[in-house]
């Protein structure tokens, strides 16, 4: 299972409108190395991104019974949307960590070391970094001489993503020689922090709300309502980057999200 099915690993199929998107999903080329660290999903708000990520998270320890991934969000965050798996049992190997700010992120993983051995995560999953590493970074900011000129990506914010994600790879490394097996890390982020991915991070793919050509809409607006709920919304998911370039196959997922599951419904080259 390549990094975009693990997204998709517990949500419904549309195989009413799309027979064959089973097979599609199942064909769909790979698109890194195994041996590469770290996959950011970027994009707007209310496209799901907590709910892939989850879903990313399930396809871990569903795998294997030697599998655990710890998955970092805020108290405030959304609910991921997830049907009922096939596996219960898996779940209980997803270990739920409720992290605020920056400072309480970075003390866990400069401290994870002192873990068990057995306790030790293959996969991190962080929810939204950039919200959890700037919640109390404004403060901080107001302390910096505002005449210290650097590089445009060494801003502050950008600075503390770097110490942050540092340690994260040292915490991933770390982990792979203690427990000998791959071990990754994914992580979700609704702020304009692309620049910084596509620098450092091997793989970036980003949701964009779906703005179907229709001839009765020539201004192509898109219409967020779905008919029985408010909050459903069509999304595509395609690759941004991959080790610095863009994606030589352009693929794209849609898929259809509200307030009770989520649809995969194409897996096309032509969205």
């Amino acid at each position: 299972m390549n990094k975009i099915q693990r997204f998709f690993s517990a949500c419904t199929f549309d195989v009413e409108e799309n027979p064959l998107i089973e097979r599609r999903c199942e064909e769909s080329h790979d698109y890194t190395n195994p041996h590469q660290q770290g996959c950011a999903l970027t994009g707007p708000e209310r496209t799901g991104k907590i709910s892939l990520l989850f879903q990313y998270a399930y396809s871990i320890v569903k795998e294997s019974e030697d599998s655990k991934v710890v998955f970092i969000c805020s108290r405030h965050a959304a609910t991921p949307i997830f049907k009922q798996p096939d596996e219960m049992e898996a779940l209980k190997r997803v270990h739920m960590r409720y992290i605020d700010n920056g400072t309480l992120l970075r003390s866990y993983l400069s401290n994870i070391h002192l873990l068990p051995l057995d306790s030790l995560p293959t996969c991190i999953c962080i929810d939204e970094l950039s919200t959890i590493l700037l919640q109390n970074q404004n403060q901080q900011n107001q302390q910096l001489d505002d005449t210290q000129v650097g590089p445009p990506f060494m801003d502050p914010s950008n600075i503390v993503h770097i110490k942050t994600w540092a340690l994260l790879q040292n915490a991933i490394q770390f982990i792979g020689k203690k427990l000998n097996k791959e071990v990754n890390f994914v992580v979700t982020d609704s702020l304009e922090s692309t620049g910084f991915f596509e620098r450092f991070c091997p793989l970036v793919l980003r949701t964009q709300i779906y703005r179907e050509q229709d001839k009765n809409n020539p201004h192509n607006i898109p219409d967020l309502r779905g008919e029985e709920d408010d909050t459903s919304v069509q999304v595509y998911l395609q690759v941004t980057r991959i080790n610095g370039n863009g994606d030589p196959y352009r693929t794209r997922v849609l898929y259809h999200v509200s307030s009770k599951e989520l649809v995969l419904k194409k897996w096309d080259y032509t969205l």
